[in-house]
Protein backbone atom coordinates (compact mmCIF):
# COMPACT_ATOMS: atom_id res chain seq x y z
CA UNK A 1 0.00 0.00 0.00
CA UNK A 2 1.46 3.34 -1.00
CA UNK A 3 1.44 6.45 1.16
CA UNK A 4 -1.04 8.11 -1.20
CA UNK A 5 -3.51 5.23 -0.96
CA UNK A 6 -3.16 5.07 2.84
CA UNK A 7 -4.04 8.74 3.20
CA UNK A 8 -6.96 8.29 0.81
CA UNK A 9 -8.39 5.43 2.88
CA UNK A 10 -8.14 7.24 6.22
CA UNK A 11 -11.43 8.18 7.72
CA UNK A 12 -12.24 11.82 8.08
CA UNK A 13 -12.10 12.93 11.71
CA UNK A 14 -15.46 13.00 13.42
CA UNK A 15 -16.72 16.45 14.35
CA UNK A 16 -16.53 17.32 18.02
CA UNK A 17 -19.76 17.15 20.01
CA UNK A 18 -21.73 20.40 19.92
CA UNK A 19 -21.42 20.92 23.70
CA UNK A 20 -17.64 20.68 23.43
CA UNK A 21 -17.65 23.21 20.59
CA UNK A 22 -19.81 25.55 22.67
CA UNK A 23 -17.52 25.28 25.71
CA UNK A 24 -14.50 25.93 23.51
CA UNK A 25 -16.10 29.00 21.98
CA UNK A 26 -16.94 30.33 25.45
CA UNK A 27 -13.27 29.84 26.41
CA UNK A 28 -12.09 31.77 23.36
CA UNK A 29 -14.59 34.59 23.96
CA UNK A 30 -13.54 34.87 27.62
CA UNK A 31 -9.91 34.99 26.52
CA UNK A 32 -10.71 37.87 24.17
CA UNK A 33 -12.92 39.73 26.67
CA UNK A 34 -11.14 39.23 29.97
CA UNK A 35 -7.59 38.44 28.92
CA UNK A 36 -7.53 35.17 30.88
CA UNK A 37 -7.09 31.62 29.68
CA UNK A 38 -9.87 29.67 31.40
CA UNK A 39 -10.98 26.09 30.99
CA UNK A 40 -14.77 25.97 30.62
CA UNK A 41 -17.19 23.08 30.89
CA UNK A 42 -20.77 23.92 29.97
CA UNK A 43 -23.72 21.55 29.98
CA UNK A 44 -27.50 21.63 29.79
CA UNK A 45 -27.87 24.11 26.94
CA UNK A 46 -29.58 22.69 23.90
CA UNK A 47 -30.28 24.27 20.54
CA UNK A 48 -27.55 26.92 20.83
CA UNK A 49 -25.65 27.76 17.68
CA UNK A 50 -21.99 27.91 18.76
CA UNK A 51 -21.32 30.69 16.26
CA UNK A 52 -23.60 32.90 18.40
CA UNK A 53 -20.97 32.74 21.16
CA UNK A 54 -17.84 33.48 19.16
CA UNK A 55 -17.30 34.04 15.45
CA UNK A 56 -13.84 35.57 15.56
CA UNK A 57 -10.57 33.81 14.92
CA UNK A 58 -9.37 31.06 17.19
CA UNK A 59 -6.69 31.82 19.73
CA UNK A 60 -3.25 32.31 18.25
CA UNK A 61 -1.38 29.05 17.94
CA UNK A 62 1.08 29.75 20.70
CA UNK A 63 1.80 27.71 23.75
CA UNK A 64 -0.07 29.23 26.65
CA UNK A 65 1.70 28.80 29.95
CA UNK A 66 -0.95 28.74 32.63
CA UNK A 67 0.08 29.96 36.06
CA UNK A 68 0.19 27.24 38.70
CA UNK A 69 -2.38 28.97 40.93
CA UNK A 70 -5.70 28.02 39.33
CA UNK A 71 -9.07 27.67 40.96
CA UNK A 72 -12.24 25.93 39.82
CA UNK A 73 -15.68 27.38 40.44
CA UNK A 74 -19.09 26.16 39.35
CA UNK A 75 -22.60 27.53 39.03
CA UNK A 76 -25.90 26.05 37.95
CA UNK A 77 -29.56 26.82 37.59
CA UNK A 78 -31.97 24.07 36.60
CA UNK A 79 -30.41 21.89 33.90
CA UNK A 80 -27.71 24.41 32.96
CA UNK A 81 -24.32 24.15 34.64
CA UNK A 82 -21.08 26.01 34.12
CA UNK A 83 -17.65 25.16 35.49
CA UNK A 84 -14.70 27.52 35.06
CA UNK A 85 -11.09 26.87 35.97
CA UNK A 86 -8.91 29.92 35.76
CA UNK A 87 -6.09 31.90 37.29
CA UNK A 88 -6.47 33.80 40.53
CA UNK A 89 -9.94 33.97 42.01
CA UNK A 90 -12.55 33.37 39.32
CA UNK A 91 -16.28 33.30 39.96
CA UNK A 92 -19.21 32.27 37.81
CA UNK A 93 -22.99 32.31 37.94
CA UNK A 94 -25.84 30.90 35.86
CA UNK A 95 -29.45 32.08 35.80
CA UNK A 96 -32.42 30.99 33.71
CA UNK A 97 -34.14 34.05 32.25
CA UNK A 98 -37.68 34.39 33.55
CA UNK A 99 -40.24 37.13 33.30
CA UNK A 100 -40.48 39.40 36.32
CA UNK A 101 -42.00 42.87 36.51
CA UNK A 102 -39.57 45.75 36.11
CA UNK A 103 -40.46 47.01 39.59
CA UNK A 104 -39.42 43.65 41.08
CA UNK A 105 -36.09 43.83 39.25
CA UNK A 106 -35.53 47.42 40.40
CA UNK A 107 -36.14 46.30 44.01
CA UNK A 108 -33.88 43.26 43.63
CA UNK A 109 -31.00 45.16 41.97
CA UNK A 110 -31.21 48.16 44.30
CA UNK A 111 -28.60 50.75 43.34
CA UNK A 112 -27.69 48.73 40.24
CA UNK A 113 -31.13 49.09 38.59
CA UNK A 114 -29.75 51.72 36.20
CA UNK A 115 -27.08 49.22 35.18
CA UNK A 116 -29.79 46.92 33.82
CA UNK A 117 -31.35 49.79 31.88
CA UNK A 118 -27.99 50.71 30.35
CA UNK A 119 -27.34 47.06 29.47
CA UNK A 120 -30.77 46.79 27.81
CA UNK A 121 -30.09 49.92 25.76
CA UNK A 122 -26.69 48.60 24.60
CA UNK A 123 -27.79 45.05 23.78
CA UNK A 124 -31.32 45.72 22.57
CA UNK A 125 -32.63 42.89 24.73
CA UNK A 126 -35.57 42.93 27.11
CA UNK A 127 -35.33 44.53 30.54
CA UNK A 128 -35.59 41.04 32.09
CA UNK A 129 -32.60 39.74 30.10
CA UNK A 130 -30.49 42.79 30.96
CA UNK A 131 -31.54 42.61 34.62
CA UNK A 132 -30.52 38.95 34.72
CA UNK A 133 -27.11 39.95 33.33
CA UNK A 134 -26.66 42.55 36.07
CA UNK A 135 -27.93 40.13 38.74
CA UNK A 136 -25.55 37.33 37.71
CA UNK A 137 -22.67 39.83 37.72
CA UNK A 138 -23.61 40.81 41.28
CA UNK A 139 -23.81 37.14 42.28
CA UNK A 140 -20.24 36.72 41.02
CA UNK A 141 -19.14 39.58 43.28
CA UNK A 142 -20.82 37.89 46.24
CA UNK A 143 -18.98 34.62 45.53
CA UNK A 144 -15.69 36.44 46.10
CA UNK A 145 -17.13 38.10 49.20
CA UNK A 146 -16.95 41.48 47.53
CA UNK A 147 -19.64 43.95 48.60
CA UNK A 148 -22.81 43.92 46.49
CA UNK A 149 -22.78 47.72 46.51
CA UNK A 150 -19.44 47.80 44.66
CA UNK A 151 -19.89 50.33 41.84
CA UNK A 152 -20.16 48.54 38.50
CA UNK A 153 -20.13 50.10 35.05
CA UNK A 154 -21.05 48.62 31.69
CA UNK A 155 -17.90 48.00 29.71
CA UNK A 156 -18.86 47.77 26.00
CA UNK A 157 -17.23 44.79 24.35
CA UNK A 158 -16.20 44.20 20.76
CA UNK A 159 -17.69 40.70 20.90
CA UNK A 160 -21.28 40.32 19.75
CA UNK A 161 -23.77 38.81 22.25
CA UNK A 162 -21.40 39.49 25.18
CA UNK A 163 -21.55 42.34 27.66
CA UNK A 164 -18.96 43.06 30.33
CA UNK A 165 -19.20 44.88 33.64
CA UNK A 166 -16.18 46.49 35.32
CA UNK A 167 -15.28 47.83 38.72
CA UNK A 168 -11.62 48.67 39.13
CA UNK A 169 -9.67 45.48 38.42
CA UNK A 170 -12.78 43.27 38.57
CA UNK A 171 -14.37 42.34 35.25
CA UNK A 172 -17.46 40.22 34.66
CA UNK A 173 -18.35 38.94 31.17
CA UNK A 174 -21.99 37.91 30.54
CA UNK A 175 -23.81 36.25 27.67
CA UNK A 176 -27.42 35.10 27.19
CA UNK A 177 -27.74 31.69 25.50
CA UNK A 178 -30.94 29.72 25.01
CA UNK A 179 -32.71 31.47 27.87
CA UNK A 180 -29.81 31.24 30.32
CA UNK A 181 -27.40 33.95 31.43
CA UNK A 182 -23.78 32.93 32.00
CA UNK A 183 -21.46 35.22 33.94
CA UNK A 184 -17.73 34.79 34.56
CA UNK A 185 -15.71 37.09 36.79
CA UNK A 186 -11.97 37.63 36.92
CA UNK A 187 -9.87 39.96 39.00
CA UNK A 188 -6.69 41.24 37.33
CA UNK A 189 -4.88 41.49 40.65
CA UNK A 190 -5.92 38.27 42.34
Amino acid sequence: MTAASRSATRRAPRPLPRAFDLSLRVEVALHALLGVDPAVRLSGLHGVDPTHVWTGPARPRVRVIRPPARATVAGSDGPVSLEVTGPGRPACAVALVGAQPSAEWDRRLGGHALLAQEAAALTGESHAGAAHRADTALRCLEQLRLPRWLPLAVDPTPVAAWLAFRSGTVRVATVVLAGAVLAVLTDEWS
